[in-house]
């Protein structure tokens, strides 16, 4: 072997090619002699004559002889720098290589390929060894099979077979085979074959430790089950794995595997049972859910290996189940509590910037009165500037301060007291009175909204979003914003519609509206939207969003109850 590893690569062809072409000049050179000497005969040349037209000739064949010498050298030399490098590479694996005609006869293979088999380098040399004749006769017919399959053009796919030594013995081997193709014409096979002994016999060790494995199998925390191929029933179970699922012994012998598997996992189980555990013998570790006797859907993680008898046989599969609904529990908690602190953040944000726009305008107010005379008028400007800037300041402190404390108390408000909602609307309209004005929306209100146990804050960013939402994005040249109070179903529960004029929201958006970021192509953040629908949540409402001459809010609050 490492002989083979270290020799060097040929650079020239073997004797024998340079002796065939001297065989073909002297041929040539003897035939033109013979030519000459019958033109010397027949038409009565001269010796000169002769000479002359020897030399001529013996120099063009001499030349073609040289160039053809030369061209079919370099080709050969190629051929036979690849070939060696082929075969040194095959050395190196630490697989086996070899390679079949279309009748089997093995003409190549490397060292451990014969030093695992048994033979020589001469054996495979002088052709005596076919691969079909070393399979095993329990796996003969398969092989076969499967070799004139894949001349005929199967997809290869790896397979197992138990081979035959030279002294007879056998052990079990993966062969994948690809085709040998020349001019277009399948000629043979070459195949890669590993030595799976030690894993066979790993497998057989653990079906004859029986009182091992029976301990491991009870004493696992983890859930153990062992499905039958030709019944499809699980036919061992540990008690972890009754526990979980709520059957006794006898109950559960008498299910199928697939009964305790809801429908939508089976197209993924079926695609790792096919790619992973009847390819390769076991799979990766993956999640699914399983059914309990009672009907509850318990999400498990499973990892399953493929069981074969003595013949190599699949027979079935045990697999290792273990509950992990409190991982999906700590997962989802994780994932809610991540979200709504985003979702606080945003929205801290995005509520603070009507108030801000407001003191950013008063103060612009101020920086260009500070300029002019100063004139009572100038001076009451002054003023209503400077108040407007407190107003602002006051509420994005105050909406800082009741999001943080939402936040802190899992969106519970601190404080709820009857809030008149008429005057909460008023105080949007207010606050939205340039951008109406500018826009020529007309509004539309009911006398009176009524009164909601809750909180002020809350009810004003309800309100302030929606409202914001229908003046600015209504399209309709005769703007209209419309807030209704609606007859309630409940007692201590209160229904409202606010909606606009305008084409509506878009089809694309209007199912995924209320999600974090949701927005059309004209849309703003889409966190207020968001923001609406978590708040009518605390309050156990409901809000719904469609579109009937226009785009259309109706939600409903309940009374928070007072301590």
């Amino acid at each position: 072997m490492e002989e083979n590893q270290t020799q060097t690569i040929k650079s020239k062809p073997p004797k024998s090619y340079l002796l065939y072409f001297l065989s073909v000049y002297l041929v040539a050179e003897l035939i033109l002699i013979g030519v000459d000497l019958y033109y010397v005969y027949a038409r009565g040349d001269t010796a000169k004559d002769f000479l002359f037209d020897f030399l001529v000739v013996t120099a063009i064949i001499t030349v073609l002889v040289l160039m053809t010498y030369f061209a079919v050298k370099r080709i050969l030399v190629r051929y036979m720098e690849s070939e060696q490098r082929f075969r040194e590479l095959a050395g190196l694996l630490p697989v086996a290589v070899y390679e079949t005609d279309r009748e089997g006869c093995i003409h190549y293979a490397n060292e451990l390929a014969i030093q695992w088999f048994g033979y020589s380098a001469a054996d495979v040399e002088a052709g005596d060894l076919n691969a079909k004749n070393m399979v095993a006769e329990v796996d003969w017919e398969r092989g076969k099979a499967d070799f004139f399959k894949a001349l005929a053009g199967a997809p290869p796919t790896p397979q197992t077979y138990n081979v035959v030594r030279k002294d007879g013995s056998t052990f079990p081997v993966v062969i994948s085979y690809s085709r040998v193709v020349s001019h277009g014409r399948i000629v043979g096979l070459r195949g890669v074959m590993t030595d799976v002994s030690a894993q066979v016999k790993i497998e057989q060790e653990v079906r004859r430790s029986g009182e091992k494995y029976r301990s491991l199998f009870e004493s696992s925390i983890d859930g153990i089950e062992v499905v039958d191929f030709k019944s499809g029933k699980i036919v061992e179970a540990n008690q972890a794995m009754l526990d979980m699922i709520g059957y006794t012994r006898a109950q559960l012998a008498r299910k199928e595997y697939w009964e305790l598997t809801p429908g939508t996992w089976f197209l993924q189980e079926g695609r790792i049972f096919r790619d992973q555990v009847l390819e390769r013998g076991y799979s990766d570790e993956y999640e699914k859910e399983i059914v309990a006797s009672d009907g509850t859907v318990i999400p498990v993680s499973v990892r399953r290996w493929l069981i074969r008898d003595d013949d190599g046989t699949p027979t079935g599969m045990w697999s290792t189940i273990r509950d992990i609904t409190e991982k999906k529990a700590r997962e989802r908690e994780i994932e809610k509590v991540n979200s709504e602190l985003k979702l606080y953040a945003h929205a801290v944000s995005h509520d603070l910037k009507s108030p801000i726009h407001g003191v950013t305008l008063a103060s612009y107010t101020v920086e260009k009165l500070l300029k002019m005379p100063r004139t009572p008028e100038n001076e009451q400007f002054m003023a209503d500037a400077l108040q407007s800037m407190k107003n602002g300041l006051e509420k994005a402190n105050n909406l800082i301060d009741d999001m943080l404390a939402l936040a802190e108390s899992g969106q519970v408000p601190a404080d709820v007291f009857p809030v008149d909602i008429s005057e909460k609307v008023e105080e949007v309209l207010a606050e939205r009175a340039s951008d109406i004005e500018i826009r020529g929306t007309k509004v539309v209100l009911d006398d009176d909204l009524g009164v909601v146990i809750a909180s002020p804050t809350h009810v004003y960013q309800i309100f302030s979003n929606l409202v914001k939402n229908a003046v600015r994005y209504c399209d309709s040249p005769a703007p209209v914003l419309e807030i209704r109070s609606l007859e309630a179903d409940e007692p201590e529960t209160h229904r409202f519609l606010v909606r606009d004029n305008g084409t509506g929201i878009p089809e694309d958006v209007l199912s995924e509206v209320f999600m974090p970021f949701t927005r059309g192509d004209t849309g703003d953040s889409g966190i207020g939207l968001s923001i609406v629908e978590r708040i009518v949540s605390v309050y156990g409402g409901r809000i719904l969003a469609y579109n009937d001459s226009g785009a259309c809010f109706e939600f409903t609050l309940r009374d928070f109850p007072v301590e």
